[in-house]
């Protein structure tokens, strides 16, 4: 168990899917490790592993002569985070897609093993439509999965599966955990200055403040270069519906991909949340 002998050292790097966390994580690999060129996006799982990366679930499982299904994965998943905790000698960036809540009595995040938290949100429209793209379904099986407080990702080859639930529910869960105060992060700040919103996380987390090191990261961290690796090399983190796994990363993309039916219902079923984080107006227009 996690005591005073082993203090809490996860930093979670969180997000709902296809909203930056890709970014975000190569931006801090190439940033930490100051290298001469690019990390390959294929050692960012070293850098920050996946939460619901499935080896050492199957580990626990196989001791425990039981089957890992759905239930035995939340039963599960605090012991792997204690594990990952106790292991680290110093703090370590973890990746989730897992909503702040509880499943059948057990926190999807094991508060005792949480140092602190980036979280990334982006505009649902885009989420939307990338989330489709990714999934391989509809745009609206995606809208609905979006507004749906049972949507999980479910169990595929190397992962276990994590809840979702809808977006809102989502933001809010991170959001509003008393004590957590996650740094905020919109990927729509992010397209428009990385400089500037990447500056202020190197501050939160007390990193040396170094302008030629930052704007370094960034370059080795664009969408151009990691979709050019991807192409050239591949990604293992790509499901195996899209095509791409870098699909465009521009914002406001959904505005071509949405008909104005599909966008109405999503600020029919987010509004509150949109409006609090900027994605609408005072008068209730959108703003991204």
């Amino acid at each position: 168990m996690t005591g005073p002998e082993t203090p809490a050292r996860i930093v979670w790097l969180a997000s709902y899917p296809k909203s930056g966390n890709t970014w975000l994580r190569a931006f801090l690999a190439n940033y930490i490790e100051n290298r001469e060129s690019p990390i390959p996006i294929n050692e960012l799982g070293r850098f920050a592993p996946h939460e619901a990366t499935r080896a050492p679930y199957d580990a626990l499982a196989k001791q425990s002569g039981k089957e890992l299904d759905d239930g035995e994965v939340y039963r599960l998943r605090p012991q792997v985070q204690r594990m990952t905790n106790r292991r680290a000698q110093t703090f370590v960036f973890m990746k989730t897609h897992a909503a702040l809540v509880q499943v059948n009595g057990v926190r999807t995040i094991a508060p005792e093993v949480t140092a602190g938290a980036i979280y990334v949100v982006r505009n649902p429209l885009d989420v939307a439509v990338s989330f489709a793209s990714h999934m391989g379904c509809g745009l609206d099986e995606a809208i609905a999965a979006l507004t749906n407080e049972a949507t999980e990702l479910p169990i595929v080859q190397n992962l276990v599966h994590e809840h979702l639930g809808s977006w809102s529910g989502h933001v809010r869960s991170w959001l509003e955990t008393p004590g957590l105060s996650p740094h905020l992060i919109r990927y729509e700040d992010l397209s428009r200055d990385p400089e500037g919103v990447f500056g202020k996380l190197v501050e939160f987390l007390r990193l040396p403040p170094e302008p030629g090191r930052l704007r370094r990261a960034i370059a080795f961290a664009s969408f151009k270069e990691l979709a050019g690796q991807e192409s050239s090399g591949g990604f293992k983190e790509k499901p195996s519906s899209p095509d791409r796994f870098f699909r465009s990363g521009k914002a406001g993309s959904w505005r071509d991909a949405l008909s104005e039916s599909q966008a109405e219902r999503i600020v029919a079923d987010h509004g509150q949340v949109m409006r609090r984080l900027g994605y609408l107006d005072s008068g209730g227009a959108l703003v991204f």
